[in-house]
């Protein structure tokens, strides 16, 4: 388990540094950015690093309700900024070792700068002890720890149900499924992996068991139907 913790936070601590900087948001990006920072807190490398130390243990990033702010993309006249927070129980007291992944989707119009909204939602290891999403799984969240609803979450949304199983077989692939999920025409998933790969992680490895790279269609080029 040691190997896949210190994959996890090699993943985990560079992950600000691919993303843009602040002072190079446009007005609307702005915008949201400080309404979000306003009651979430960002996370750079050097917390990441004090965070998740070298040695594993439990590490909960949604307690302190920090974040990496990832690169906000527009689209259909509106500005989106995505959210991630990571909580890890590699401790020796736990049963087995969980990853819990928090993603908040922030979005607002362009032409409205009082509209924002935040779709969230949580990566999960399976769960045998509670309920019976005893698998690799995301589901609806409320975008706050404790049960309570973020600020510009809506009320409605269930955050029992639907759980959609998710491309991984431990906890590296549940992470890397929720950033490739998260990319965007600004950052795509293939500059996330060019990134990590340079940076000395064997990325090619780790995402050649996932369906995400096994199953793609063959084209012309490979030799498959036109």
């Amino acid at each position: 388990m040691s190997q896949e913790y210190d994959r996890l936070r090699g993943l985990l601590v560079q992950f600000p540094e691919f993303q843009k900087d602040f002072q190079d948001y446009d007005s609307s990006e702005q915008i949201l950015l400080e309404a979000v920072s306003k009651s979430h807190f960002v996370a750079d490398r050097s917390y990441l690093e004090r965070k998740f130390p070298s040695t594993p243990g439990r590490s909960f990033m949604s307690e302190e309700h920090t974040f990496v702010f990832m690169t906000p993309f527009p689209e259909h006249g509106h500005v989106f900024l995505p959210l991630l927070s990571v909580d890890l129980d590699f401790s020796a007291s736990a049963v087995r070792p969980t990853v819990a992944i928090h993603a908040l989707h922030f979005g607002l119009a362009k032409d409205n700068p009082t509209s924002i909204r935040c779709f969230a939602y949580r990566y999960d290891t399976p769960n045998r002890t509670v309920g019976d999403h005893d698998y690799f799984h995301v589901q609806f969240s409320w975008g706050h720890v404790k049960g309570r609803v973020g600020q510009y979450v809506d009320k409605w949304i269930s955050k029992e149900d639907p759980a959609i199983p998710v491309d991984a077989t431990d906890r590296v692939e549940l992470f890397l499924s929720a950033v490739m999920a998260l990319r965007n025409r600004k950052t795509g998933r293939r500059e996330y992996i060019d990134e990590w790969t340079q940076a000395g992680l064997p990325l090619r490895l780790l995402l050649g068991r996932m369906a995400l790279e096994r199953w793609k269609p063959q084209g012309p080029a490979q030799g498959g139907p036109a």
